[in-house]
């Protein structure tokens, strides 16, 4: 059994991805000591997948339990489709963030007064599948 060998049903497991991000930003100034940023962010990812899971059966090839001393000529791998490792994900993030930058000039001393606020909405859609794990 060698970790470089593929146990999955490779007719079967797949992963798709898309991602979708847009920005947008305004930047303002009211005078030269007073300015305002508003960002927002908008992201939708969308994910598909299938996936076998390969894990030891608990009895080697002669039907003898699995100890530490077991050969690995004789360790058999057991494939199993199983729910919430095929599934499909819609994801989507409302992202705004708006700072406010006051710059006041005292007695020769500069001074930053940054203030802002950030808020955030995400939603997830996933649904789970329960496959056939005997898929040959």
């Amino acid at each position: 059994m060698s970790p470089r060998n593929y146990y999955g049903y490779a007719n079967y497991d797949f992963a798709h991805y898309e991602t979708n991000i847009g920005t947008a930003r305004l930047d303002h100034e009211f005078t030269e000591a007073l300015s305002l940023r508003q960002t927002v962010r908008f992201a939708s990812y969308k994910r598909q997948s299938e996936s076998t899971i390969p894990s030891l059966a608990s009895i080697d090839a002669n039907g003898n339990p699995i100890t530490i001393t077991t050969p690995p000529s004789v360790l058999l791998v057991t494939r199993n489709h199983d729910t919430n490792r095929s599934r499909d994900n819609d994801d989507t993030a409302l992202i705004s963030q708006t700072e406010l930058v006051w710059k006041p000039q005292r007695r020769n001393v500069a001074h930053t007064v940054l203030t802002g606020i950030e808020l955030a909405r995400e939603k997830l859609d996933r649904r789970n599948y329960l496959l056939d794990a005997n898929r040959q």
